[in-house]
């Protein structure tokens, strides 16, 4: 299997949403969601390094 390297653009958001999801954890109204923001941002990089052109 043939992996690609992501767009800046990708990766730079994938970085936001490991910071969103790092402060959701010390933001005790939305703790719950911050590991969902963080599978998120793994899930979309995973896709970017699978699927061509992402």
């Amino acid at each position: 299997m043939k992996t690609n390297a992501p767009t800046k653009l990708v990766w730079y958001i994938c970085l936001i949403l490991l910071l969103v999801g790092v402060a959701f954890f010390f933001i005790e109204a939305v703790a719950l969601y911050g590991i969902w923001v963080i599978a998120l941002g793994l899930v979309l990089l995973l896709l970017a390094t699978l699927l061509k052109g992402l």
